[in-house]
Order: C-alpha cells, then sequence, then structure tokens
C-alpha cells in the first residue's frame, strides 16, 4: 500500500460489514489458507444471494486483486500512526477529510491495468523499432 501506508506504520482497524464499506475505504481482508492483506476498496457489489463482492487493489500494483466475498472482509482502517522524520509519532486519522483523496485513489486504481497495458504496449513496440534498426545498421544515401 505504499506511499500511502508504509512498512513501521501502526494501522488501527474496526470491524465492518460490506454494506458499510465505501469506495476508497482500506480494508483488511483474509482468505482462507491466504495471508491478510490490506488494500483499498475499488469496487463492491450486491448479489442475487444478498452475498457482498469486494475489489480491492494495492495502490503501488499494477492490477486488481481477484474478487473478496464479503465475509471475508475482517475489518477497516481507521487510522494509520506512523513516525516522522524528527522521531515524533504522528496520527493520520482517516476520516472525513481524507476520504476525497482515498475516492481519487480508488478511482484511479480502476483504471491503472488499462494504463500499464497501454504503456507497456507502447513501450514494447518502441523496443522492437530500436532492435529492427540495430540489426539493419545506419541508412546510407
Amino acid at each position: 500500500m505504499e506511499p500511502y501506508v508504509t512498512d513501521g506504520d501502526l494501522v488501527t482497524l474496526r470491524p465492518v460489514t460490506p454494506r458499510a464499506l465505501r469506495l476508497g475505504d482500506l480494508v483488511l481482508s483474509h482468505k482462507p489458507g491466504l495471508a491478510p492483506v490490506l488494500h483499498r476498496v475499488v469496487s463492491r457489489r450486491c448479489q442475487s444471494d444478498r452475498s457482498w463482492v469486494i475489489r480491492t487493489k494495492g495502490d503501488a500494483v499494477g492490477r486488481l486483486d481477484s474478487p473478496v466475498r464479503g465475509e471475508h472482509i475482517v475489518a477497516r482502517a481507521v487510522s494509520i500512526r506512523r513516525e516522522s522524520s524528527r522521531g515524533e509519532c504522528v496520527e493520520l486519522r482517516l476520516g472525513a477529510h481524507r476520504r476525497a483523496l482515498d475516492l481519487v485513489l480508488a478511482l484511479a486504481s480502476r483504471f491503472t491495468p488499462i494504463l500499464f497495458s497501454a504503456l507497456s504496449r507502447r513501450l514494447l513496440a518502441r523496443l522492437r523499432r530500436r532492435s529492427r534498426r540495430a540489426r539493419l545498421g545506419p541508412v546510407v544515401a
């Protein structure tokens, strides 16, 4: 979740129901047999059987996580404590004033797979052109 949450940060969590989740929330999910994961909610959907499916994504990851069922959402982050550069402890509350940033990050996260894919295709095409030029050698007129 870097740079939003960094190594050494202390994250305070509170239990949450899938219905109470909002786009941009940081949630701890725990699927059976896997390690718990703290990622951002980028979408949620109630299915016909009234169960919830939540999509999450790490801020520094180029793809969405596999869907998470509502019962695997353990808690929502409510604050983050970190040590400042001067050694002081700073608490970042994840209240209403942080909602706008969380929402922007969640919406931007939905498009990063598309952006990464488009950028990697362009980069690959550019590398192929360069390698083709290198094989052909300089053009002499």
